[in-house]
């Protein structure tokens, strides 16, 4: 992803463009996550993503007959593919939910993530190959086929067994519960998803706005190309990266603690974007905005699964999934255009206006949750 907007740029001529293999990406990524929904509950979490990076490595193929042939179509439509793969891996974090028991699956859910942090590593890496030769870059695309194809040698028929087996031990545990005690866990916090989901909608829209302008707001301040993609990376590495440490919070500060740390980390980066001019600044402020959409993404992904049924648990993180995508786009474009008007000043004073409103769901969220205590205490 990385790397697409150089080569559309290359392939169309026109700088105007270098954004629309970000927007085919998310926006196919959006479309196909009911899909991804229904084949998870139909055919089985393992067989979805078997057909998910499948149809990644044909989209790198795709993107790779683009580049070398000089087609945007061929190549978009490649970008497009690997977009689904990219939002059913990220969808298959819910099936933690169903196969473990709550005090691991915080872990369980920064592992899966945590896999990305080798595409921040391999992005700075792949620009290094390819500002020598014209040659290497298109051969980026078939490394992508390589990693896709490396992920399905893990989907076995065996593991599928094995989560099978470990998804009905957990049902089988959670039924033998009275109906009393699971009413009273469920369906009081049917109401609080709202709050939950738009927390976790608008978090993933800041960073990903802040993170689509930076390239030009970095070339805008005088810093070589080289140093933007080693900017791009270092974020993703904060982003995936810091998984852990959300997981960590999680477990020991809960929910609400864990995204006031997050608005925390994102006014911060805000302040230090403000100030920055030099790369070294620009490497610190998206690696820590990597760090705040980290602690935000886990907390919300973990208090959904535990808000929801079970029976809904993948359609309702499939939602956030589809939402956090659209407002992304929306967000983006819209920073776009501000930052075009009205410079760097503007386009922050909108991204706190962003949090302002975070600030104030997670504020009524606590007043709610505290009102529910309150109501099943008497």
């Amino acid at each position: 992803m990385s790397l697409s907007p150089m080569v559309i740029v290359n392939i169309l001529g026109d700088h105007k463009y270098s954004g629309l293999p970000g927007a085919i990406f998310l926006i196919v990524g959006a479309l196909v996550t009911p899909f991804a929904v229904r084949g998870i509950e139909k055919y089985g979490a393992t067989f979805t993503l078997r057909v998910a990076l499948l149809t990644g490595i044909s989209g790198a193929l795709f993107a790779y007959i683009g580049h070398s042939q000089h087609s945007s179509v061929y190549l978009l439509v490649g970008l497009g593919l690997m977009g689904a793969t990219g939002a059913v891996v990220v969808l298959s974090r819910a099936v933690v939910t169903e196969i473990l028991p709550p005090k691991k699956q915080a872990n369980a859910m920064a592992t899966i993530m945590l896999g990305a942090v080798a595409g921040g590593l391999l992005s700075p890496i792949f620009y290094k190959l390819t500002s020598h030769s014209h040659a290497s870059i298109e051969l980026s695309w078939l490394y992508v086929a390589m990693f896709f194809a490396l992920g399905l040698t893990f989907l076995t028929k065996s593991m599928a067994l094995k989560i099978k087996k470990a998804k009905e031990e957990i049902l089988l545990e959670r039924t033998q519960q009275s109906e009393r005690i699971v009413t009273k866990q469920t369906m009081p916090n049917k109401g609080l998803s709202t709050f939950v989901l738009l927390i976790g909608v608008l978090g993933h829209a800041v960073m990903l706005s802040i993170m689509s302008i930076s390239g030009h707001v970095m070339h805008d301040s005088q810093i070589e190309i080289s140093l933007i993609y080693y900017a791009m990376g270092i974020h993703f590495v904060g982003m995936f990266g810091s998984m852990p440490v959300a997981a960590f919070l999680y477990r020991n500060l809960r929910f609400k603690r864990s995204i006031f740390i997050s608005l925390f980390l994102y006014i911060i980066t805000i302040y230090l974007y403000s100030q920055s001019h030099l790369a070294i600044s620009f490497f610190f402020s998206l690696w820590l905005l990597g760090a705040a959409w980290s602690i935000c993404f886990l907390s919300v992904s973990l208090k959904l699964s535990e808000v929801s049924i079970v029976e809904n648990r993948i359609r309702i993180i499939a939602r956030h999934d589809i939402l956090a995508s659209l407002m992304g786009i929306l967000l983006t474009l819209v920073s776009g255009v501000t930052y075009t008007e009205n410079g760097k000043e503007g386009l922050l004073f909108l991204i706190l206006l962003i949090l302002l409103t975070m600030l104030t769901l997670i504020t009524i969220y606590s007043i709610r949750e505290r009102i529910k205590f309150r109501i099943e205490e008497s």
